[in-house]
């Protein structure tokens, strides 16, 4: 129940806010490359690191 709470909480005003203006979507698109995209890098030199050892 607090899973979907948040869920709706954090992606519920974000359609409306998409359809309001495309900058804000682009916007959150770019939030969330910038915040995936340097894990991905870190996870891949971690596992790329452990296979050498």
């Amino acid at each position: 129940m607090f899973g979907s709470q948040t869920h709706s909480y954090f992606f519920g005003p974000m359609p409306t806010m998409v359809a309001s203006s495309p900058k804000v979507g682009f916007y959150w698109v770019f939030v969330l490359i910038g915040s995936l995209f340097p894990s991905c890098l870190l996870y891949c030199f971690l596992l790329r690191s452990w296979e050498e050892t």
